[in-house]
């Protein structure tokens, strides 16, 4: 499969991952750990910045060999390795068995235990919404969030109506290395752009939110050097007066704005509006999405 068809697939692979059977979790849980590396940890930063202002129990992830101190029988763990072998994630699924952690696994292998499988087969950061959505069913299914059907569909909806032509003439507009700006709260959707330019089209990129950019790199003097993205959504008046502020000094940029009702369906119709961007980048500049030469070189020495 090639990386075209992997992004087409993406809404209906949601749809299938909606339907599968979830594990419930029960007993008291004061905080969530998600655990993963690469397009795996940002499922964590999806959950966090979706639940950070509808839910009391807080989400943390951690990029690491071992988990934070606080873990313990209350916390919720969701060990995030879509290949089944990442060091780090194997390395924190051992932490969280010794501190009696509640534990849930999501992977493409079979690993045991209170599970999710999600497909294989695909590049691991192609999977960021089968497995951001297999946590979210978890959740659901415990109760610890609410039902979610009606913001799923919407958010199958608008990823399956994205004007694939206006992204693309957008990736035309980046012809420098590209500043992705968003507010706080699209924090993993930037976080998420970054990552995939530089994995798909090979190319160094950068991130920040508003409003934190506005005290300090905006004092910088080389926007001009770069192209600037800035994401926008439903922001408050008081984040809108700063970014209108930030726009004045940064002078020249692109602006994308996000689509749909719910959190849900804006934060993933971006998303996937980025992992086009990332795509057609890499059509531009002639790279090959599926070849990883430097992190394959780190992984084998």
């Amino acid at each position: 499969m090639n990386v075209r068809e992997m992004l087409e697939n993406i809404p209906g692979g949601i749809e299938e991952t909606i339907k599968k059977k979830a594990p419930k979790i029960s007993g008291r849980i004061d905080n969530i750990v998600v655990c993963g590396m690469g397009a795996s940890g940002i499922s964590g930063d999806v959950l966090r910045d979706y639940l950070k202002y509808e839910s009391k129990i807080p989400v943390i992830v951690s990029r690491a060999t071992k988990l934070p101190k606080f873990v313990g029988k209350n916390t919720l763990v969701f060990a995030i390795t879509y290949s089944g072998k990442t060091e780090e994630t194997l390395s924190s699924i051992k932490d969280a068995k010794r501190k009696r952690a509640k534990l849930v696994v999501i992977s493409s292998k079979k690993m045991g235990g209170k599970s999710i499988l999600v497909p294989k087969g695909l590049l691991p950061r192609m999977g960021l919404p089968y497995l951001f959505f297999s946590i979210l069913m978890v959740l659901e299914k415990s109760k610890i969030v609410k039902r979610q059907a009606s913001y799923v569909k919407e958010t199958i909806k608008v990823m399956k109506k994205l004007d694939k032509a206006k992204v693309k003439q957008m990736a035309d507009k980046i012809n420098k290395t590209p500043i992705f700006y968003a507010p706080e709260h699209f924090a993993c959707v930037v976080t998420r752009m970054m990552t995939q330019v530089n994995e798909n089209a090979k190319m160094v990129s950068h991130y920040g939110v508003f409003t934190e950019l506005n005290h300090n790199e905006i004092e910088s003097k080389d926007f001009n050097k770069f192209n600037v993205v800035i994401l926008r959504d439903r922001e408050d008046k008081e984040t809108q007066r700063f970014i209108k502020l930030a726009k004045h000094i940064i002078g020249r940029h692109i602006e994308i704005k996000s689509k749909g009702n719910s959190l849900m369906a804006r934060m993933f119709y971006m998303i996937y509006f980025c992992d086009w961007i990332s795509y057609f980048l890499a059509l531009r500049r002639g790279t090959d999405p599926l070849k990883m030469p430097a992190i394959d070189y780190i992984k084998t020495h």
